[in-house]
């Protein structure tokens, strides 16, 4: 299965930040960590490789910070994974070699299969889904006059905390 780190999950908090910032203006290193909440040198190396990526866009000096440099539209969420060295562990992982696992019992050649198959949806599913359509379903949630299920409770208070509200 798909296993994504606080590095993965810190630069696309970060690329949600940049987005909600206000046009044309940069954020400073320092605002978007402090929107974050975030304390830790991982935050700072996602970013470097955010930059390294041509998602995000860095100027030093007076007027400086970072920006986005694409389109929400053009950023999606394997794209940043891809960009951060985070694909993912194969569903082998840990256990037999796929070779040896493909000669192995019939069970655990339907095991395998199961798992490569749910591994499959997940890449194309976050292949497919844009920062766009992040920040659309944060904004439905705020919108939506229905009460909040507990899981939309959880999303609508990260994205708070993200934009700092």
């Amino acid at each position: 299965m798909l296993y994504l780190n606080r590095r993965a999950l810190a630069a696309i908090d970060a690329l949600i930040v940049l987005a909600r910032a206000p046009a044309p203006g940069r954020m400073q290193r320092s605002e978007i960590q402090a929107r974050l909440g975030l304390t830790d040198r991982s935050f700072e190396s996602a970013l470097f490789e955010l930059v390294k990526a041509g998602m995000v866009e860095s100027r030093r000096g007076v007027g400086g910070g970072y920006r986005l440099s694409r389109p929400v539209e053009a950023l999606t969420v394997m794209s940043v994974l891809q960009a951060l060295g985070e694909t993912g562990r194969p569903a082998t992982e840990g256990g037999d070699a796929p070779e040896a696992a493909a000669n192995g019992p019939a069970i655990r050649r339907l095991q395998r299969d199961f798992w490569n198959g749910v591994e499959a949806k997940v890449v194309d599913m976050l292949s497919r889904t844009t920062l766009a359509d992040i920040l659309e379903n944060e904004d439905a949630l705020k919108r939506d006059g229905a009460p909040e299920t507990a899981e939309q409770q959880r999303v609508r208070e990260h994205a708070d905390a993200i934009q700092g509200a």
